[in-house]
């Protein structure tokens, strides 16, 4: 919810920018927000779909969701930039409104949390991420290492 309820404030916040840098920093925090939710969508499709064939078609038309969202989102926004007085702020006004209505639809349809009795594992979540950022970071510092991918450290 916080992760919706943050993408509905800086879209907002982004329709009422006066600056490119403000765009682009609200248009940061608005994607971080939007990228917060997909964990716990993920979870609460595992929880709402027992193992089974509709499991599997949750998870694919979730998985589909990007590329057709991000197709059908273009041709909308070029639409609503050539016909709203707004022009491109219409576009962040309207991500605006279906995640708002997304995260009221939410509030209303799901079943309160259950409190876990399981510890959280910080030394694994640590060792995770440490490990997951290492890789990102090698991999995007492959091809400017003095000897490119033959670096022994990239190897």
């Amino acid at each position: 919810m916080i992760g919706t309820l943050s993408q509905v404030a800086f879209s907002l916040g982004c329709g009422f920018a006066q600056s490119g840098t403000t765009l682009v920093i609200l248009r940061a925090f608005q994607g971080i927000g939007a990228a917060a939710t997909i964990p716990s969508s993920l979870g609460i499709l595992a929880h709402a779909f027992p193992p089974s064939k509709m499991r599997s078609i949750a998870f694919a038309t979730f998985a589909a969701g990007a590329p057709v969202g991000g197709a059908f989102g273009m041709l909308i926004g070029g639409i609503l930039v050539q016909i709203t007085s707004s022009h491109w702020r219409s576009t962040f006004y309207l991500v605006a409104v279906v995640s708002a209505l997304t995260g009221v639809s939410g509030m209303i349809s799901f079943d309160a949390d259950v409190t876990s009795t399981e510890a959280v594992d910080w030394i694994g979540a640590s060792v995770v991420t440490v490990g997951l950022v290492l890789i990102v970071f090698v991999l995007g510092q492959g091809e400017v290492a003095s000897e490119g991918w033959k670096t022994p450290c990239k190897i």
